[in-house]
Formats: structure tokens, sequence, C-alpha cells
């Protein structure tokens, strides 16, 4: 059904089982953390996109199994599956694998269709210091609280320093080399449909196709007409 690829998961054998080889249908959320995709999931769940999810061919989405990326490993798929992935391409890159898991799901479905959250580096920066705020503030309260809590704050900590590091990241515009990369990830399929949501479009949700352009240069723009996006759309 695919195009020939090499194995870009090491751990693609164990990680995730399935009880049949007929999986029915995979839809990943993807985008780097902050961009929106726990936002369109809820939505999505709860019926409010009608439109997107005829486009996307998701009948019934309340009935679909819903997965963080983190939680994958050991997951068991039935095998008539409908898998919604909230899938954070930020913490789920890896030198070894390029992203964790994907190889693996895409093995394992019939049906596969990819939705990327595109958002801007100053709208990133200034969500993800939204969160840098809120979690020093309950670091803060931890400190001052009579009760010793050594476990909640060392945790309130790590995470503080992920969103620094995370902050840094963005700032040195890491997020447009994470993009390029998923682009081309998902650029070996012939048949998974590729969405990109641009954040521009977040009232309307309209999605436009994918569609690969290796001879992009200058400031390339949607294609309206044609209701596609190439890669340099979101350079």
């Amino acid at each position: 059904m695919f195009l020939p690829v090499r194995n870009t998961s090491g751990i693609r054998q164990t990680m995730i089982k399935r009880s049949n080889v007929n999986s029915n249908q995979l839809i990943i959320i993807g985008g780097p953390s902050c961009a929106g995709k726990s936002f369109l999931i809820k939505r999505i769940q709860k019926g409010l996109y009608p439109g997107l999810c005829r486009q996307i061919e998701l009948s019934n989405p309340s009935t679909c199994r819903y997965v963080n990326a983190i939680n994958l490993k050991g997951i068991e798929l039935s095998s008539r599956e409908r898998l919604v992935v909230h899938y954070d391409f930020y913490t789920q890159q890896s030198k070894e694998n390029e992203f964790n898991y994907l190889a693996d799901l895409i093995d394992k479905f019939d049906r596969i269709n990819v939705i990327t959250i595109k958002v801007t580096r100053s709208i990133l920066i200034k969500r993800n210091n939204s969160r840098i705020i809120k979690t020093s503030l309950e670091y803060i309260i931890i400190l001052l609280s009579l009760r010793r809590k050594d476990r909640k704050r060392s945790a309130l900590q790590n995470k503080l320093r992920r969103l620094w590091k995370k902050r840094n990241a963005y700032k040195n515009n890491q997020v447009e080399l994470l993009y390029k990369k998923w682009f081309r990830y998902f650029n070996q399929f012939a048949e998974i449909k590729h969405y990109p949501l641009d954040n521009a479009e977040s009232v309307t949700m309209n999605l436009y196709p994918y569609i690969p352009n290796k001879s992009c240069s200058g400031q390339p723009k949607a294609d309206t007409r044609l209701k596609t996006f190439n890669h340099c759309s979101f350079s």
C-alpha cells in the first residue's frame, strides 16, 4: 500500500501491539507544543467541527479512541481501530527514529490522515510564556506551603526547566526546522492524506491538501484556487 521506505524506527517491532492486521483508521493531530492540538482534539471529540471531520472522513468522532503519543508504548490495537493521536513532534522527535512510534503506527493502519497545525513562532513563544508563569506560580505556592511537598516541588522544577528549554528552542527558530523535518517524513508515503491547518484559518477550520514541492523559492503562497499547500507555504 505504501511506497517502500527505510525503517526509521529501531523499536517499531515491539512498541505497539496489534491483535489483527486489518486496523481501520488513524488520525494524527501533529504540531509542536503549544500549537493547539489539545484544543482542536477536544472540539473534534465533541462534534463541533463537522465540516473538518467530513474532510478527513471521520464519522462519529465521539466514538473514536483518543491517545496522546506519550502513551503509545505497548498499546494494543483492535481489528477495527479508529484512533486519534495527539502528537507533539517537539517532545517526540528522536535522532535515532526521527519521530517516535510513527513508522510502527503507519504500518498498522489502512486509512491515515494527518492534520498538522501551523502556528507562528511569536504565538508559540507567547503561549509557552503563559505556561512558564502558571508553573512558576504553582512552584511559589508549594514553597510557601507549610507542608513539605518535595515530590511536587521536584516535578514543577523539572517542568520549568523543560519550558525554558522549549522557549529557547522556539526563539532560536528550531521549530521551523522541525516543521520541515515533519513534512519530509510524510513525503515518503504516497497514500497518507496530509492536511496543514494554518493558525490563521482557525475559525473556519478549512483543510488544504499538502502538495510536496522541492523547487520552491522566494516567498510562496497557498494556491487558493486549487486549495492546496506545498511545504514552502509554512517556511
